[in-house]
């Protein structure tokens, strides 16, 4: 039976990319990603600490998914911030977003590493061959102007 894990994100829109990047990575190694924190044996939470009152909120949020049965990775600005804070408030594992490449480590059993899940926006920042994606969408819209 597959582990299951949930990921959240409190966060601007580059965490909830990562946090989608971790989701594609948890489903190519074979392990369900579910919607509901009370039944993970892992939960995974992407973090923002650019202000206080997000800081708060992050905290607030560590504090009510710790008290799931799942283990609790936390990931994001938060560690990078405010580790002090994070430590006095967590005692689990966690990763600054400038650290993600050591995520690998907590999953050393995962056949597909992190570094080999392409990052959700790639589109914008590689160059693909034929045709860009961007092209091809923005070139299948119709538009008219009505004066």
């Amino acid at each position: 039976m597959p582990k299951k894990v949930y990921v959240s994100v409190i966060g601007c829109n580059r965490r909830q990319l990562d946090a989608q990047r971790v989701i594609n990575y948890f489903n190519l190694n074979k392990y369900k990603v579910i919607k509901n924190p009370k039944s993970a044996d892992i939960l995974v939470f992407f973090t923002c600490a650019y202000k206080q009152s997000r800081e708060d909120k992050c905290i607030a949020e560590i504090k009510k998914l710790n008290k799931h049965k799942g283990e609790l990775i936390v990931l994001g600005c938060l560690p990078g911030i405010n580790e002090e804070r994070l430590k006095k408030e967590f005692k689990g594992r966690y990763l600054s977003t400038k650290n993600l490449d050591k995520f690998d480590e907590f999953f050393p059993e995962a056949k597909t590493k992190l570094k080999d899940v392409p990052d959700t926006n790639f589109c914008f920042f590689t160059k693909p061959k034929g045709k860009h994606p961007l092209k091809n969408f923005l070139g299948s819209l119709n538009f008219q102007l009505f004066f």
